[in-house]
């Protein structure tokens, strides 16, 4: 459950990051924001994963050592 809150969570702000960019290069130049934009919601979507495996691996563990 903890690795499927983390990735939802990354990839919430990553999201939020690239339509922001995907904006902001729309004024900036027409022709390049949707490329740029699609290439990084589609990566966010592809790295948040391995990245949320590693924290959930690292600094979430599943059950505490018991005595």
């Amino acid at each position: 459950m903890a690795l499927l809150v983390v990735y939802i969570v990354m990839v919430t702000v990553g999201e939020i990051f690239a339509a922001l960019l995907g904006i902001y290069l729309d004024r900036v130049s027409a022709a390049w924001s949707l490329p740029i934009a699609l290439t990084l919601v589609f990566g966010v979507i592809a790295l948040a994963w391995p990245l949320a495996v590693f924290v959930t691996d690292r600094w979430l563990p599943e059950k505490l050592p018991q005595k």
